[in-house]
Formats: C-alpha cells, structure tokens, sequence
C-alpha cells in the first residue's frame, strides 16, 4: 500500500472542498432567489389549506353542538 502523508492528504482534501464549497455558492446564487420563491409559495399554500381544514373542522363540531341544543329546546 501507497504510504501518503497526512498533512498532504488533509491539504488535498480541503483544497477539493473548498474548490466545491465555491462552485456551491456560485450556483446557489443563481439559483436561491427562484428555490426561495417557489418554497415561499408552497409554504403559504400549506398554511392556507391548513387553515381551511382547521376552520372546516372547528365549525362542525358548533354545528353540532346548536343542532343538539335546538333540539333540546323543542324537545318534548
């Protein structure tokens, strides 16, 4: 087995990723604003429908709890 020096080893291996971290940051700057955007929009959309759901919900049990009421009050 090929013996290679640590302190090469770790400078070849740092070299290489900081070269990628920069390619990385490059492209996420092209790319972020519209990631950034579509992410935004799914996340209100989620917020909006779980808000539909949570309201719909909620109003069903009321509508139960007057028909029960009413039906209390007219009851024999």
């Amino acid at each position: 087995m090929l013996k290679i020096p640590y302190s090469y080893l770790k400078y070849s291996i740092e070299s290489s990723c900081k070269q990628k971290i920069k390619k990385l940051n490059v492209e996420e700057l092209k790319t972020e604003g519209c990631i950034g955007k579509v992410f935004c929009v799914l996340f209100i959309w989620r917020l909006i429908l779980t808000l539909l759901i949570v309201s719909r919900s909620r109003k069903e049990p009321l509508n139960l709890s007057r028909k029960i009421s009413s039906s209390h009050r007219f009851g024999p």
